[in-house]
């Protein structure tokens, strides 16, 4: 129950920063706190105002987010009437026609004749979906927000609204909270500006204002952000769960081996798991009591800072243990080192080690058995010595201190667009999220054939994209599974086993059984018809030798 709470109550939230045309991508590409990864371009939006023209920017539109709910097609504009309410649209009645603008009634073009139009309001404090759903049953057909502070690195904006006190210096949340299946209306969050706050007035004044959005554009000239160098295209992917992940299966870390050594190093994997900030919670104020008097009891280490909800006979502390071993194990076993060499086969150190500890240590008394755990490096051919050492040079977990590799996790979770785990997200733009491996792999690839039709790659000679060979190999293939795991296309059935090899074995054993009984049945059988000639000749052959006549009639 704590883990399902802890979901929507500790989840972190970031909408990526955009220079000009919105991107809408990962929060980890922005925040510099974070580990750096390569600049990747992502499909563009675009929001500007239409009428009055005086207020239409004609380069850049307006700075702005899209939410990462409410799209109903990956591609589409709308062009729309704007209404603007002033009141807080955290509340379902905080909406009706006579406490919007433009006013109803009076002249013609102010008597709400279109059922199509676009809800303008100010930012509330509830979440970004709960809004949405309300304009959405007023009937909106899109939802724009406005921030009520400037960016902090926003000059202008800083400048103009000399007033304000504060400013913001990180992307508020936009993200699904988990319930916004029933939203289907975009989601737009812009900037504070001079000319959004000169078009509200323009709007309360009683005038027809109109805004246009289109999402899903192709990048035709987009370009670098300073100080970044063209890199070579890999689609992410980030595998969220949690180190004691009752969904997670055997199979399922099988596939994600096959496909990421399939793929090879065209694209970027990496494990993420979702664990919880103790201070959210008040944890750290209780780490000087007794366990038995904590409200986390069991749950957090390093003084309170870091927990995980209590598993099925598996407390949290283990949890965390196990977390930070596994982070441990990819940070020095990646599926392939900075130094690797191109064409070398994939490190699956990771994907070993969790399956055969998924598969012999799942139970409570073996969770964090130091016998488990030792078998499970040797299965995965995992130096000890090394991983206790990142483990001690993080921060360990017995001190009341930080943890590095913890902290970066809790960072990454906070600006991601993590609701429920297990979770696959491919970043390259809009977040996806799928757990089946044939869609991923479907979506991997569809990301590289759109690379190979999206600049800046297409003018760059140096950095051409190159669709793998596994996605015409295995694309139209039944079995992807199978096809990732031998390079060619296998009818079904083919890799039903964890390893083909013992399956293989198994299927050997069942042909000589087979072969073994029906050689005992011929042999049994010419030995009866060998005794029936030598006992009664050619008369003891028949198939009713024996027995007596009852009556001649």
């Amino acid at each position: 129950i704590l883990q399902s709470l802890t979901l929507v109550l500790c989840m972190g939230a970031a909408v990526a920063r955009l220079d000009g045309v919105s991107i809408a991508s990962n929060g980890d590409m922005v925040a510099t706190s974070l580990s750096k990864e390569p600049y990747i371009p992502a499909v563009q939006s675009h929001l500007s105002i239409q009428i009055p023209h005086t207020l239409r920017s004609h380069h850049q539109g307006e700075h702005h987010e899209l939410a990462r709910f409410g799209l109903t097609a990956e591609r589409g504009s709308m062009s729309r009437y704007v209404y603007l309410v002033e009141k807080s649209l955290c509340h379902s009645n905080a909406i009706d026609q006579n406490t919007t603008y433009p006013a109803r009634g009076g002249d013609e073009h102010n008597k709400w004749v279109s059922p199509f139009f676009i809800l303008a309001a100010n930012e509330g404090m509830c979440t970004p979906v709960k809004m949405a759903r309300n304009a959405q049953a007023f009937g909106a057909s899109g939802l724009i927000l406005t921030e009520r502070l400037c960016r902090c690195n926003d000059q202008n904006c800083t400048d103009t609204f000399t007033d304000d006190s504060h400013c913001l210096d990180k992307e508020p949340p936009l993200v699904d909270d988990g319930s916004a299946l029933d939203v289907s209306i975009p989601t737009i969050l812009m900037h504070k500006s001079e000319r959004i706050e000169n078009l509200y007035d323009f709007v309360k004044g009683d005038q027809p204002a109109m805004m246009e959005f289109t999402w899903g554009l192709p990048i035709e000239d987009e370009e670098l952000p300073e100080g970044e160098e063209m890199s070579e295209f890999k689609p992410h992917i980030h595998l969220w769960t949690a180190a004691h992940d009752m969904l997670m299966k055997h199979g399922t870390y099988d596939h994600l081996r096959a496909l990421v050594s399939a793929f090879g190093d065209t694209i970027h994997f990496s494990p993420r798991y979702y664990i919880l900030d103790g201070k959210e919670f008040g944890c750290h104020l209780h780490s000087n009591k007794v366990d038995e008097d904590s409200p986390c009891h069991h749950l957090c280490t390093n003084g309170g800072r870091y927990c995980a909800g209590h598993a099925i006979h598996v407390n949290g502390k283990e949890v965390i243990t196990e977390t930070l071993r596994r982070i441990c194990i990819y940070q020095n076993y990646p599926a392939f080192p900075e130094n690797h060499k191109r064409g070398e086969k994939a490190n699956t150190a990771f994907f070993d080690y969790s399956m055969y500890h998924l598969e012999h240590c799942s139970e409570a008394t073996l969770y964090n058995s130091t016998k488990c755990i030792e078998d499970a490096y040797k299965a995965a051919k995992i130096t000890r010595a090394t991983i206790d050492m990142c483990i001690s040079d993080s921060g360990d977990l017995t001190k009341d201190a930080p943890n590095g590799l913890l902290d970066d996790m809790l960072k990454k979770r906070e600006y991601s667009n993590v609701v429920h785990i297990p979770s696959l997200m491919v970043k390259n733009g809009i977040d996806k999220h799928t757990i089946r491996t044939r869609d991923l792999f479907e979506e991997v690839c569809q990301q590289f054939w759109d690379a190979t039709m999206h600049s800046p790659y297409v003018a760059n000679q140096n950095h051409q994209v190159h669709v793998p060979q596994i996605c015409d190999t295995c694309g139209s293939c039944p079995n992807v599974i199978g096809c990732l795991k031998e390079g060619h296309c296998v009818p079904w059935g083919a890799n039903r086993g964890p390893h083909r090899g013992e399956g293989a074995k198994k299927a050997g054993h069942g042909w000589f059984i087979t072969f073994l009984i029906f050689g005992i049945l011929v042999a049994g059988g010419a030995y009866y018809y060998y005794k029936q000639r030598s006992d009664f000749g050619d008369a003891g052959t028949g198939l009713l030798h024996g027995y007596m006549q009852m009556s001649s009639s």
